[in-house]
């Protein structure tokens, strides 16, 4: 029933949304929605809004953190986050997997980030 929702909404953003923004807008309401895309769909969603994946990426940290989940993430000299590179090790994950397979955002970052083990 969940698929059905999701497909019958991607397909009527079709209609409304222009032919080269469509499929990417589309794309990121099913995330929204916490609907599984195609990998290249997320990458796609996350080159187009970067500000709004950092987001739910920095979240996912958060909660890693809160839950004393140890991670290993790029950082700059004072500790911070670098959003350049954390974005490159979800892309990683995500051109990794099958072409076809389909995933969540949320799982997605939390599964390429509870893999990443080359702390600096």
């Amino acid at each position: 029933m969940k698929t059905t929702v999701f497909l019958i909404l991607y397909c009527l953003s079709f209609s409304v949304l222009s032919e080269g923004a469509s499929k990417v807008a589309a794309s990121k309401e099913i995330l929204l929605r916490g609907g599984e895309i195609e990998p290249s769909g997320i990458i796609a969603v996350c080159e187009k809004y970067r500000e709004w994946c950092n987001g739910y990426y920095t979240a996912v940290i958060h909660e890693f953190n809160l839950r004393n989940i140890k991670i290993c993430i790029p950082k700059n000299e004072v500790g911070r986050q670098v959003d350049e590179g954390i974005w490159s090790i979800i892309k990683s994950w995500l051109f990794r997997k099958d072409k076809n397979s389909k995933v969540t955002l949320i799982s997605a970052i939390k599964s390429s980030l509870a893999e990443y083990t080359k702390c600096p």
